[in-house]
């Protein structure tokens, strides 16, 4: 009868993909650590992690610049089938724009560019409309701005008539 020995050593070796776990050094030395493919993308328990009290929490007080220099280039974000609808879809974008004028290229970058603004200012609960968002933009001119300036161009017409 063949007896199967089971060690957490070869356990963990067996299945280091399957946990994402990276492993460094040999035999006795051996040491396991999540890999940086599990650090970035290992889900976040938002309740467990507010239940906590504030001062407990661990958090960055600062921007890792090694997430983007070391952990990102090592890390696999899309499936292949996914890289390749990536890579087809900038093929299309990149023959689109090689078709646009120079003018109608820089038109829709500047549309683009008043979008994400509007909609990352909606994430941070700034109420201003999209029209809103392009005046300020273009004429570094608020909202504000606008009513104030529509109130006193009626009050001229109302003194005038």
């Amino acid at each position: 009868m063949h007896r199967f020995k089971f060690t957490s050593h070869g356990y963990l070796k067996r299945n280091i993909t399957v946990f994402a776990l990276s492993s460094k050094g040999k035999a006795r030395a051996t040491r396991y650590h999540l890999s940086d493919q599990a650090f970035l993308l290992m889900p976040l328990n938002l309740e467990t992690y507010f239940a906590m009290d504030v001062d407990e929490r661990q958090v960055q007080t600062s921007f890792n610049f090694a997430l983007i220099r070391q952990q990102f280039p090592s890390v696999t974000l899309f499936t292949d089938e996914e890289m390749n609808r990536l890579q087809e879809l900038q093929a299309e974008f990149r023959q689109h724009v090689s078709e646009m004028t120079e003018n109608e290229y820089r038109k829709e970058m500047e549309r683009l560019g008043i979008d994400l603004s509007w909609k990352s200012s909606q994430i941070e609960g700034n109420t201003y409309s999209l029209l809103e968002t392009e005046r300020l933009l273009r004429e570094s001119k608020t909202a504000s701005d606008c009513i104030i300036n529509c109130l006193y161009k009626y009050h001229s017409l109302e003194y005038h008539s």
